[in-house]
């Protein structure tokens, strides 16, 4: 890591390496920011203006047919079907019981529902409740394993 010494203006310097590699030359603006402890400098991309003849046809494809307007209306209306196709949320029961495989027929019950072709949620909660609940089987069945003399992984 480079460091570089603040000087008494409040200036520092960019050592010569770091500014070839971000191809920066004097009276270049960088941006300045200040984010979790950190003071970043960024380059300033310039605005560069384009004449018309430049940016005429750039979008082009001269091999692509375009779309009629009733197959853009269908496929915007298939999008927007997709979006808002309500999903279903999983609890931390149907999530601990998938992965632990510890009761066959709610383990079953589970693959059914799953195997559904159907977008899934979980909230944030159900995923705390999850890990929580793993590692509390886990201890479990370390506890039980050494009661009996055999070691659990």
């Amino acid at each position: 890591m480079n460091t570089a010494t603040l000087s008494v203006k409040g200036q520092i310097v960019i050592p010569k390496h770091m500014r070839e590699t971000a191809q920066l030359s004097f009276g270049d603006e960088l941006n300045i920011s200040y984010v979790n402890g950190e003071i970043r400098l960024r380059p300033v991309i310039a605005k560069q203006h384009a004449a018309l003849d430049q940016v005429a046809g750039c979008l082009a494809r001269p091999k692509q047919s375009m779309l009629s307007d009733a197959a853009i209306k269908d496929a915007i209306k298939d999008e927007i079907e997709a979006q808002t196709r309500p999903m279903k949320a999983l609890d931390t029961n149907v999530l601990v019981r998938l992965l632990l495989a510890d009761d066959a027929a709610q383990l079953a019950q589970v693959k059914r529902l799953l195997s559904q072709t159907q977008q899934y949620t979980s909230p944030i909660t159900v995923m705390q409740e999850l890990v929580w609940g793993v590692g509390s089987a886990r201890l479990q069945r370390g506890a039980n394993s050494a009661r009996h003399g055999s070691v659990a992984l």
